[in-house]
């Protein structure tokens, strides 16, 4: 089956894309889950009137069992494992052949996005096991690029000391981690007085990279460049990557530019209703429909993330942090959930409606504030002590960026109703206020 490059611009499904018409009618044909969630829908109905997908009905329809999310008997593929830090494991399934086909579709494209070249050394150093994708899904994309090219998969579990002088004995040019470790490692060299000089390029992945990261990162790797490698999840798969390689004295590391990775996915961005966004700069909900997957479909469905077009008929955008699904500090995904029993456990029941959480920069950490409206009790500092040893009970991400210094302490700012921030649109009160944007 042919996949088409056209965006669809109005019109009923089948005029639309005959990629999306096949892939809709085949979920409704054999998804239990979109049967039932688009049962309420015409055949013909047009593809921007299909629901953004229920988010939370769709991984508990998947937890009472795999079956409710899958089109045919699994039996040939790999699983994955999702989900944020804190919540429940989410699992995703991808035959061998739809892994190989996206893995082909991103490595055509970072060949001229990534800045990698014939002859790189690429020194791997993802997270690995527990079920968790990126390890593998990175190395599977290197062995499909279609230069020369070396790997070195040293994964991230072995100490700063093997990952410096593996990439020194192996002269290795790219790093391809996660931000996170790219700056643990990065300090311990900075530490030891070391540099990494034959690294050219770093394609960090997890997280946002700020400039005041910079410092660090160029005192370890001195003749390096930075960019993200892609923008994606485990769920989507690989979404988008970057329009171009770094460029020196760019900002290519703080405000990439991506481009949809067409034939892979269908990415829109929307506003609350649903309603797909196509005028440059207006941000909205990035949603996703993967092109590919079959054996277990995803239908405009929501990312996570709030992004705006640059150019909608080139396809490219930018990002402006997490949506209100969950926060997303360092590497570390905290649900709204999670920060409520926070609150209410440790200060009071009745403020889980009268707070909100900031995430912002200061020191060249991120810094997470809890915002709550009530006036501050005399044991304010016992209670940070308190949300802090919860947060590293339920979060091991949040004790490795605290002990890589990546994230600061928690803190709790007691204010008045009045100075909680609310939506410009809606006027209701904002559970996440970003500022590291500002």
């Amino acid at each position: 089956m042919a996949i088409l490059d056209a965006v669809p611009t109005g019109g009923d499904a089948k005029s639309e894309n005959p990629t999306l018409s096949e892939l809709v009618s085949f979920a409704r044909t054999h998804s239990p889950f979109y049967k039932a969630s688009l049962a309420h829908l015409p055949h013909d109905t047009s593809f921007s009137n299909i629901p953004v997908t229920d988010v939370e009905a769709y991984w508990s329809s998947a937890s009472a069992s795999e079956k409710n999310i899958l089109t045919v008997p699994f039996r040939d593929g790999v699983v994955m494992r999702s989900g944020g830090s804190t919540g429940p494991p989410k699992f995703v399934y991808l035959t061998r052949d739809e892994l190989r086909r996206i893995c082909a579709i991103k490595a055509n494209v970072v060949c001229t996005a990534s800045g990698i070249v014939p002859g790189d050394r690429v020194a791997n150093l993802s997270p690995m096991g527990g079920m968790y994708g990126s390890f593998m899904l990175n190395n599977t994309a290197l062995m499909e690029l279609p230069i020369d090219n070396i790997q070195l998969p040293l994964g991230w579990q072995v100490s700063e000391e093997v990952m410096a002088d593996t990439i020194d004995q192996f002269e290795a040019t790219v790093i391809l981690s996660t931000a996170y470790s790219v700056t643990k490692l990065a300090g311990w060299l900075v530490e030891k007085g070391r540099k990494l000089e034959s690294v050219r390029l770093i394609l960090f992945t997890g997280e946002q990279f700020f400039k005041d990261m910079r410092p660090l990162w160029h005192g370890a790797y001195p003749n390096a460049l930075f960019s993200p490698y892609l923008y994606g999840s485990v769920e989507c798969g690989p979404v988008g990557l970057p329009t171009h390689p770094p460029q020196p004295d760019g900002d290519d590391d703080v405000s990439p530019l991506y481009k949809v990775l067409r034939p892979a996915v269908y990415m829109e961005i929307v506003d609350k209703q649903g309603s797909p966004i196509t005028t440059p700069g207006v941000k909205g909900s990035v949603v996703a429909t993967h092109l590919i997957k079959r054996l277990q479909p995803l239908i405009r469905y929501p990312v996570g993330d709030i992004a705006a077009w640059e150019d909608y008929t080139q396809q490219t955008f930018r990002l402006y942090g997490r949506e209100t699904v969950a926060l997303k500090i360092s590497n570390t995904l905290l649900d709204l959930p999670l920060l409520k029993a926070l609150i209410a456990k440790h200060i009071s029941e009745n403020a889980t409606g009268r707070f909100q959480s900031v995430v912002r920069r200061a020191n060249g950490k991120n810094v997470l504030v809890l915002r709550v409206a009530i006036a501050k009790p005399d044991n304010a500092a016992a209670i940070r002590d308190a949300i802090e040893d919860h947060l590293a009970k339920v979060s091991h991400a949040w004790v490795l960026n605290r002990e890589a210094g990546t994230i600061a302490p928690v803190e709790v700012e007691y204010v008045d109703f009045s100075q909680l921030v609310l939506g410009s649109d809606t006027g209701k009160l904002k559970n996440f206020v970003e500022e590291r944007f500002e």
